[in-house]
C-alpha cells in the first residue's frame, strides 16, 4: 500500500475503528510501521477513540474544572506521540526492515584446480590408451609450464603418484601426493622444459605402490 492510497482512503481512521478487511488491515499495518505520518495518524485516531473518551466522564463530573482535564489529556497525548517519534517508531522500522530483508542465496562454491589458475596454461588430458596409440599434446615453444589432468581411478588407495618416463624408460618427472579434486580428477603441473618433444609414458601408482593406470602421450612443439 502506498502513502497516497493510505491518505485518500482515510485508512488510519478506518483501521482504528475496525472497518478494514483482514487483507486491507495487513497491508496498512505493513505501511504505517515504516511511515511516520501514517503512524501519527493511527495514534491520534486511537487517542481520540480511547484516551480522550476516557476523560469525558471525568470532564462531565468536574464541572468548571473541565479545562484542567482537557489540558492533562492533551499533555498525555503529546508525551505519547513524542515517545513514539523518538523511540518506538525507529525500533519498529528496524524490525520491519530486518523482517523484509531478502538474504541473497549463497553463491555456489566451485573448486578450481590450482594448476588451472594461470591464464592460458596448456593442459594435457591423460586418457588410458592402447599400447600402439598415444595422446597428442601440442606445447607452444614459449610455454613455461603445462598442467596434467586425469580421472582418478576408483578402488585404489590415495594419495597417488604419477611417474613420467621417456624413450627407453628414462625417468623424466614425478608428481607425488595427488588427491582427487571436487570433479574427481587428479591435477598437477610441470615445467615444460622437463618434457621436450617426444614419446612419453605416464604411470599412476596408488598409496600401496600398486599400478593404477598407464597413459601414453606425445609432445609436439
Amino acid at each position: 500500500m502506498t502513502h497516497e492510497e493510505a491518505l485518500s482512503g482515510e485508512m488510519a481512521e478506518a483501521y482504528v475503528n475496525g472497518r478494514l478487511a483482514a487483507a486491507e488491515s495487513a497491508a496498512f499495518e505493513e505501511h504505517f510501521f515504516v511511515c511516520t505520518e501514517c503512524w501519527n495518524d493511527v495514534e491520534t485516531q486511537r487517542k481520540m477513540r480511547t484516551g480522550v473518551r476516557e476523560w469525558t466522564p471525568a470532564v462531565a463530573r468536574s464541572g468548571t474544572h473541565w479545562q484542567w482535564a482537557f489540558a492533562a489529556a492533551a499533555c498525555a497525548l503529546v508525551g505519547f506521540v513524542s515517545w513514539a517519534m523518538l523511540f518506538e517508531i525507529p525500533r519498529l522500522k528496524l524490525e520491519v526492515a530486518r523482517a523484509l530483508q531478502v538474504v541473497p542465496p549463497a553463491a555456489e562454491k566451485v573448486e578450481v584446480p590450482v594448476v588451472m589458475a594461470q591464464a592460458n596454461l596448456p593442459v594435457l588430458m591423460l586418457e588410458a590408451s592402447r599400447a600402439d596409440t598415444a595422446t597428442a599434446f601440442a606445447l607452444a615453444p614459449g610455454a613455461a609450464q603445462f598442467a596434467i589432468w586425469l580421472d582418478a581411478p576408483s578402488g585404489t588407495g590415495r594419495p597417488f603418484r604419477l611417474e613420467i618416463t621417456g624413450a627407453g624408460g628414462a625417468a623424466m618427472a614425478t608428481l607425488a601426493g595427488l588427491t582427487p579434486n571436487a570433479q574427481g580428477a587428479l591435477t598437477g603441473s610441470l615445467p615444460a622444459a622437463q618434457v621436450p618433444p617426444g614419446q612419453y609414458t605416464a604411470r599412476l601408482f596408488g598409496a600401496n605402490g600398486a599400478l593404477a593406470g598407464e597413459y601414453k602421450f606425445a609432445v609436439k612443439r
